[in-house]
C-alpha cells in the first residue's frame, strides 16, 4: 500500500506541477518535428553518393556505346578490368567453349604449384607422340620453368605432355596423365572457375570429336588473373616475340610466340594462343593501358587470323573507353 501511494502521489504531482497543457502541446510538436527533421535527413542522399552512382551509369552507358559496335568473329568476349574488380565488356562470356591450347596455363599453374621451379624434367618418348614437333628430344633434360615458359610460347603439346607425366607419376605412376589431370580440374574448381574443365594437358582435342578441354570466357580472365597474381612469373615469357632457352642436355631452342601481336601491341606483359578445329581461334592478352592499371582481353571461337584481329580491336577499343 506505502509503494502505490508514492506512486499515486507522484502523479498528482506532475499532472498539477508545473507543466501545463501549452507547454505539453509545444513540446509534443517538438517532438514531431525532429521526427520528421530525422527522416527527411535520412532520406537525402549526400551529393558524393549521387555524383559516385551517376559516374557508374555514365561508365555503363560509355562501355555499351564504345565497344557495342564492333564486329568481331569471336563467339564470346570478356573484358576485364583487375585493378577495379569491373567487367568493361563482354558477350557470351560465361558459354561453355571449347578452349584448345588456353589449357595450358591451367597446366602451368597446376605443376608450379604441386613442384619447386627447379625441378628437373626428363622428355620421354611417350611424350612425343602429340601432335606437332617443337624440336624436344627422348632423354633431354629441362629445368620445369623453363619448361613451362617453352611451352607456353609456342604452343608445345609435347613439353605439356612431358610435364603432366613428369608430375603425375610421383603420385601415380601407372596412369600419370589422367592423374595430373585431375590436379588440374581440382585446382581450376578451387579458384572457382565454374565452366571449366579439362581432359588433356595440351588442350588438344581427342580424335577432333570431344575437345580436350572447355571454360568460358570470363573463366579465362579469372585463371588469368590468379596466375599472376599467385605465380607473378609464371605468364612473363609470353610477353616476348622469341625466347632462347638452353636445357639442361644443352640443347639449344628459339622458341617464337604464337601470339604475333606481342610485337605489335605496346604494354602487353601475358598472352596465350589456342587453336583446334572444334575450339577454332582462342586468344587472352594481359596489358597495361596506364602504369598498375592490368586488363585482361579474352576471345573464343574465333578463327586463326581472326583471334589476332579480334583482340586487336578490343585492345584499341579499351584505350577509347579509358581515355574518353
Amino acid at each position: 500500500m506505502k509503494n502505490k501511494m508514492i506512486e499515486t502521489n507522484d502523479f498528482e504531482n506532475i499532472r498539477n506541477g508545473g507543466i501545463n497543457r501549452n507547454e505539453l502541446i509545444v513540446l509534443f510538436f517538438i517532438i514531431v518535428l525532429a521526427v520528421l527533421f530525422f527522416i527527411f535527413f535520412l532520406a537525402q542522399k549526400s551529393p558524393n553518393e549521387d555524383l559516385t552512382e551517376n559516374n557508374e551509369q555514365n561508365k555503363t552507358q560509355k562501355s555499351n556505346q564504345v565497344f557495342e559496335n564492333l564486329d568481331l568473329e569471336a563467339k564470346a568476349v570478356f573484358v576485364w578490368d583487375v585493378l577495379n574488380q569491373k567487367e568493361i565488356y563482354s558477350k557470351n562470356s560465361e558459354s561453355q567453349l571449347p578452349l584448345a591450347s588456353l589449357t595450358k596455363v591451367a597446366m602451368a599453374i597446376t605443376a608450379l604449384d604441386k613442384v619447386p621451379q627447379g625441378t628437373v624434367i626428363t622428355i620421354n618418348e611417350n611424350d612425343l607422340v602429340e601432335e606437332g614437333d617443337d624440336g624436344l628430344f627422348s632423354g633431354e633434360r629441362w629445368a620445369l620453368k623453363d619448361l613451362i615458359d617453352f611451352s607456353l610460347i609456342v604452343s608445345s603439346n609435347d613439353g605439356a605432355l612431358a610435364v603432366a607425366s613428369a608430375i603425375g607419376s610421383v603420385v601415380n605412376q601407372e596412369d600419370p596423365h589422367n592423374e595430373f589431370i585431375g590436379l588440374m580440374n581440382e585446382k581450376v574448381r578451387k579458384i572457382g572457375l565454374v565452366q571449366t574443365y579439362f581432359i588433356s594437358p595440351s588442350g588438344l582435342d581427342k580424335e577432333d570429336i570431344v575437345p580436350g578441354g572447355n571454360g568460358s570466357a570470363k573463366d579465362m580472365a579469372i585463371l588469368f588473373e590468379y596466375a599472376m597474381r599467385e605465380f607473378p612469373n609464371s605468364l612473363e615469357a609470353t610477353s616476348y616475340p622469341m625466347v632462347e632457352f638452353n636445357s639442361l642436355s644443352d640443347f639449344e631452342h628459339e622458341a617464337e610466340n604464337t601470339n604475333d601481336l606481342v610485337k605489335k601491341l605496346p604494354g602487353i606483359i601475358a598472352s596465350k594462343t589456342g587453336f583446334t578445329d572444334l575450339a577454332g581461334g582462342n586468344l587472352v592478352v594481359a596489358f597495361e593501358p596506364e602504369p598498375g592499371r592490368l586488363i585482361i582481353l579474352v576471345a573464343l571461337g574465333s578463327s586463326l587470323e581472326g583471334r589476332l584481329v579480334d583482340i586487336e580491336k578490343l585492345y584499341l577499343t579499351t584505350f577509347d573507353y579509358i581515355n574518353s
